[in-house]
């Protein structure tokens, strides 16, 4: 089995459901357009055999959508295939990784070879490159929407037609298989705005407007995700109060109510007296029945824009505190893997199959592996640092290598955008930076190889001569 983490079976359960209705769609319009033939004109078509009646689920009161859940993710997550999912579905979400990481290395160096299959290969087993990419969740695309942008920003507009629909695929479907991408991607486009107005990058503005225009795509697409999802529950998605969460924890939302409690007439004022609590069990242990995380969920802006009225330095002391911490957090310690997963958590979700094919699996007892590459993967991230930092200062090189340093200017910047968004608005968490933090070692080994392809030449002409 590949990878899980407790959302994994939310993810599968919606994509296997996905799948199954649109398989109801496709076999029903097949059926009637084979009998359409045979019915006389005028007469009328049963209601349920409209294409659409597969779909018209009967309202569960019992079954309320999670509006993080991406269905776009499940579909992935339960594709079918020659082999049981989720595997699928893996295979595929492991070669868009190294197939965006094979476009950044022939943008640098100009093909890929076997370099780059022995230092993917390398990467796949010491760094989260390999976790990521191999886990049921959509924590690698945050990764592949962040080099693809990269990549597209360095080449400007001078990659092949087919490559740039790729990438630029790659993009919106990062996009919808999370909120914390969309944020970072959109983070990019403000960002690009003011570089190219500043002159600090020369960014086209039908770059920065492509963008753009992906991620309108991609909210519409989620929209309509969350309508369907509505209707198929007979209630609306149900999100999570982060906001609130992170500021309980942090300690100005703890002085706020304090302070301001009841009178304030927050929902989070009915359960004071359970307060502090740490982030995630103030989301899925403090904030239930579901009818109360629902008014926490509807108070979350509210709340946060109170406690910012209340005290505005504690609370921008620590934003930037967290979002500090973020950046440095990308190691698994606190990740929960397969042994971490409770069992009637994963039945409750998924189909009892997948769980107990989880349980059987060869890694549901090995918390030694995350603890392993949780230490790699930090020391090739401070020495990927320590490799840029050096190609940096090879100043001969830099200037002759434009694409090469818009490259890495975005991929740096999106790794601190990451941090940000999710230190900042939700808390920090090994597992958020960690995503995204093998991209340090595959971008270090990428402009090496650059810079060694590029002074090769020159020792060659040094050994003729004196030779």
């Amino acid at each position: 089995m590949p990878f899980v983490y407790p959302d994994t079976f939310t993810y599968f359960a919606y994509g296997e459901t996905a799948l199954q209705k649109v398989a109801g769609v496709v076999a029903n319009v097949w059926s009637l357009s084979a009998s359409s033939a045979d019915v006389p004109v005028g007469t009328s078509v049963p209601a349920d055999a409209s294409p659409l009646a597969s779909i018209r689920s009967p309202q569960q009161e019992n079954w309320t959508p999670r509006s993080g859940r991406s269905v776009y993710y499940g579909v992935l997550a339960a594709f079918p295939g020659p082999f049981a999912a989720p595997w699928n579905g893996i295979i595929l979400q492991a070669y868009c990784s190294a197939l965006a990481a094979a476009l950044a290395w022939r943008l640098a160096l100009g093909s890929v070879g076997m370099g780059y299959l022995a230092a993917m290969a390398g990467l796949g087993v010491a760094s989260t490159f390999g976790i990521f990419a191999s886990t049921a969740m959509p924590d690698v695309w945050a990764a592949i929407g962040i080099l693809s942008i990269a990549i597209l920003v360095a080449a400007q507009g001078r990659m092949g037609r087919i490559d740039s629909a790729v990438l630029w695929g790659l993009v919106l479907y990062a996009a919808l298989t999370h909120s914390s991408h969309l944020l970072v991607f959109v983070a990019f486009v403000g960002l690009f705005a003011i570089m190219r107005l500043t002159a600090i990058m020369a960014i086209s503005w039908k770059m920065i407007g492509t963008l753009a225009a992906v991620l309108v795509l991609s909210v519409g697409l989620d929209t309509g995700q969350r309508m369907v999802m509505e209707r198929a529950a007979g209630n609306p998605p149900l999100g999570m109060p982060f906001l609130t969460a992170h500021l309980v924890d942090g300690g100005p939302g703890m002085t706020f109510i304090r302070d301001a409690c009841p009178d304030a007439g927050f929902a989070v004022c009915e359960g004071a007296d359970e307060l502090p609590a740490e982030w995630r069990d103030f989301i899925f242990k403090f904030s239930s029945p579901q009818s109360y995380k629902r008014r926490l969920v509807d108070e979350d802006a509210s709340f946060a824009l109170a406690t910012l009225r209340h005290d505005p330095l504690a609370v921008i002391g620590l934003v930037l505190r967290d979002g500090a911490r973020q950046v440095m957090m990308i190691g698994l310690e606190t990740t929960p893997i397969r042994a971490a997963i409770g069992e009637s958590a994963a039945v409750a979700t998924s189909p009892g199959a997948l769980a107990q094919r989880v349980r059987e699996g060869r890694l549901y007892e090995a918390e030694w592996l995350y603890h392993s590459v949780s230490i790699i993967n930090t020391a090739l991230v401070l020495a990927g640092l320590v490799a840029l930092t050096f190609v940096t200062t090879q100043r001969h090189f830099m200037t002759g290598n434009s694409e090469l340093q818009r490259l890495m200017v975005v991929v740096i910047m999106g790794i601190i955008l990451n941090a940000a968004i999710c230190g900042m608005l939700v808390s920090p968490y090994d597992r958020f930076q960690a995503r995204v933090a093998w991209l340090i070692p595959v971008l270090s080994i990428i402009v090496l190889a650059a810079l060694l392809k590029e002074r090769r030449p020159r020792y060659t002409k040094i050994k003729v001569i004196n030779s």
